[in-house]
């Protein structure tokens, strides 16, 4: 039967005595709007939270049936009829398993049916704790994904997580190949909505107070994560590449990256994006188009990343590598971030993607780029322009510093010199750690085209010489591997096969004797530990150990003799191995002091593009703003309060029936630029920058409503335009 909606039950939507409540209306939240609309519910304790949640919810219909076999049946008629996941709720011990006879039916049917059981927290798990048991993958094979929640926790990052998890569970258990998801939901006590005991159980008023998006959701009402195929995600795609004035493209590893390069490029060029391209996607040495190269240098400073503000996101290939990239997506808020992949999985560990396109990536690019040649773009082509140049003024300086004598014995001028030797058509492998790090930062562009290729997947340095032999055998020309020591000998059996110690491949050993990227980490500040099992030093005879692999070996000291060395392999037989020497501990010194002196250049840089701003909005330093709800008349302009953002608004922004609502960031808070110089957080300033986006709407009236800092921001408009 369904239950009455009682004000009682209603009025929890607001109010959050324990840690539990809210947890577990993010999860009712995101099922609604994720379009589930059935929960079917067997009564037990440990699910109370989630109960009281999807009772409350004014979106979702709640049954009730005792029998939790005879609920999972009566879930799967809904979803027979419907063709829309319908959600199951049990409380932990033996109850889920009472699940499993429907769930082989809807798996072999292909039925959506999503398994939310609840469980004990994981201390009392193989405790012997009453209706304890395992509940972990309980369903086998038989569920189209097993997720297990982390335990409730009042975190902004893991609100924002949740909120992804629940989004994908749900499309998971969608067409195309509909069938069950099962997540499993650990609880603490307390389970109903009365105060906490303990402090970690509790919701802090800094969370409530700070009201980040994973707190609030999305301020659009939409699902923290759509997930689109076909017409609807290609239009979502198109129309927030044209819609944004600072669209960013993003290219992560992907070896069929060159199919979709000529799409990606059209896009681009239409859509006034910017192309940041790591080293693995098949983009940076293709010559398809113009990327900026230099990222992993670029985002080190703290004024570039304050002008890159980019308000719409498309993400392509795998996760990105760069480490100050994955700061950058982990930091956007209120931004349109758009992935495209060839199925549901996620590629998002920074919780920000707000819609996941799926299906064959080069088919879709190339429909989203006959969309926006049909389109207007409102990109800002200044704010391109300068990432262009900027890109391309420390292209110059990488290689000008890395020629420089004194860096000779440093392996990033070796993995700087591939630039010039690799030839046309070549593949090049690169080893996880230091190796794949080197090559982002210090080889930017190269003379000819090539391919690269590295396992960043699940996979550390374990196998890459037998997976430089794999491609080297189907690739149909001399490969080159890029590798530091430890890996290289991790895998000193790679050639034990037949014929594969003569495969056309050219391994350059980059020997600082130990595993230097531990020597970039803190641990390197503890002594005899981290010289034991983290530099881990070897001592091994490399030129013995190439002979018994049955390679060539080849000796270097300089960038230079690596080259000659290097080109001399191309017309050898079998594979050849060159060794570049180096010590670990002043190499570590010169990138640590070079990636410190480019950053200062990139400060410089953008100190001299300050003085001759490029944005349109007028300002060096333009506002994060966006439009939160398309309607008819004046636009409405929401101003947040000291250290807010425009998240605080999120949950009003239904009350402004059929009104264009616009969100800002005002300076030093959320999205927006956190200059240094003090007169720029002034009220002056801040009704100058308002005006500008006023300038980009087009508008002549506005509705300014704010509170606290927002409320006097508001009078100072008033007052700078009083028309």
């Amino acid at each position: 039967m369904c239950s009455d909606r009682m004000n009682s039950v209603t009025s929890l939507q607001r109010s959050y005595p324990n840690i539990n409540i809210l947890w577990s209306e993010i999860i009712a939240e995101e099922l609604a709007r994720s379009g589930v609309r059935h929960a079917v519910i067997s009564p037990g304790s440990r699910s109370t939270p989630l109960v009281f949640a999807l009772a409350a919810h004014p979106d979702i219909t709640d049954h009730s049936v005792i029998d939790e076999r005879s609920a999972a049946f009566y879930a799967l008629g809904i979803a027979r009829r419907t063709q829309q996941p319908v959600v199951l709720l049990c409380t932990s011990g033996t109850a889920a398993a009472n699940y499993f006879p429907a769930v082989c039916e809807a798996h072999a049917a292909q039925v959506p049916l999503l398994l939310l059981t609840a469980d004990r927290p994981l201390h009392l798990r193989h405790s012997g704790a009453a209706q304890t048991m395992d509940q972990v993958k309980l369903f086998g094979d038989h569920v189209r994904l097993f997720y297990e929640s982390p335990q409730p926790e009042g975190d902004e990052e893991k609100l924002r997580a949740l909120r992804a998890d629940i989004c994908h569970a749900v499309a998971m258990a969608r067409e195309p190949q509909a069938g069950p998801v099962h997540v499993n939901l650990p609880f603490r006590k307390p389970l109903e909505p009365i105060d906490a005991l303990r402090e970690h159980d509790t919701v802090s008023q800094k969370l409530i107070d700070d009201a980040g998006a994973g707190f609030t959701g999305r301020s659009d009402g939409r699902a923290w994560t759509r997930y689109a195929g076909g017409e609807e995600g290609i239009d979502i795609a198109a129309a927030a590449l044209l819609g944004a004035r600072r669209p960013l493209i993003i290219a992560g590893p992907d070896s069929s990256g060159k199919e979709y390069a000529q799409a990606l490029a059209v896009i681009a060029e239409h859509c006034g994006a910017a192309v940041m391209a790591e080293a693995a996607s098949q983009l940076r040495y293709s010559g398809s188009g113009p990327v900026i190269a230099t990222s992993d240098l670029l985002l080190r400073s703290e004024s570039f990343r304050a002008f890159l503000q980019p308000d719409c996101i498309l993400l392509l290939g795998a996760a990105p590598t760069n480490t100050q990239m994955q700061r950058v997506l982990a930091s956007t808020d209120a931004v349109h971030v758009i992935t495209v992949s060839t199925d549901r999985r996620r590629r998002d560990p920074a919780h920000r993607v707000s819609c996941q396109l799926f299906g064959v990536v080069p088919s879709l690019l190339q429909q989203i780029a006959r969309r926006v040649r049909r389109g207007v773009a409102h990109a800002d082509p200044a704010w391109k322009k300068t990432l262009a140049r900027i890109d391309g003024e420390i292209r110059e300086t990488v290689s000008r510093r890395l020629l420089a004598e004194e860096l000779r014995g440093f392996e990033g001028a070796a993995v700087h010199a591939l630039g010039q030797a690799m030839p046309e058509g070549a593949a090049l492998i690169v080893s996880n750690s230091m190796p794949i790090r080197d090559v982002e930062s210090f080889l930017p562009e190269a003379r000819n085209r090539f391919d690269v290729y590295f396992n960043r997947g699940v996979n550390g340095i374990d196998g890459m010489v037998s997976t430089a032999l794999g491609v080297a055998r189907t690739h149909g020309g001399r490969c080159v591997l890029l590798t530091g020591d430890i890996a290289w000998l991790h895998n000193l059996t790679a050639t034990f096969g037949e014929g594969l110690n003569t495969l056309p491949l050219t391994v350059i050993l980059l020997n600082n004797n130990g595993g230097q990227i531990f020597d970039m980490l803190p641990v390197r500040e503890f002594g005899p530990v981290y010289e034991k099992h983290f530099r881990t030093a070897q001592t091994v005879d490399i030129p013995a150990l190439t002979a018994a692999m049955g390679m060539r070996y080849h000796g270097t000291e300089t960038p230079e003799e690596c080259s000659r060395a290097l080109t001399g392999s191309w017309d050898a037989d079998g594979v050849q191995l060159i060794e570049v020497r180096s010590d670990m501990k002043e190499s570590g010194r010169i990138r640590r002091e070079l990636l410190r002196e480019i950053t200062r250049d990139v400060d410089r840089l953008m100190g001299e593009n300050e003085s001759a701003p490029v944005s349109t909005t007028g300002a060096a330093y333009p506002l994060h703003w966006r439009v939160l709800a398309e309607g008819d008349g004046d636009p409405v302009i929401l101003l947040h309060g000291f250290t807010r953002s425009m998240a605080s608004w999120g949950r009003l922004i239904p009350e402004f029936h059929g009104r264009t609502v616009i969100g800002v960031d005002l300076m030093g808070h959320g999205g927006s630029p956190m200059p240094e110089a003090a007169e720029l957080y002034s009220l002056d300033e801040a009704a100058a920058r308002i005006e500008d986006i006023l300038d980009i709407l087009g508008s002549t009236r506005v509705h300014l409503v704010g509170y606290s800092m927002g409320g006097r921001t508001a009078l100072a408009c008033a007052l700078r335009f009083q028309q």
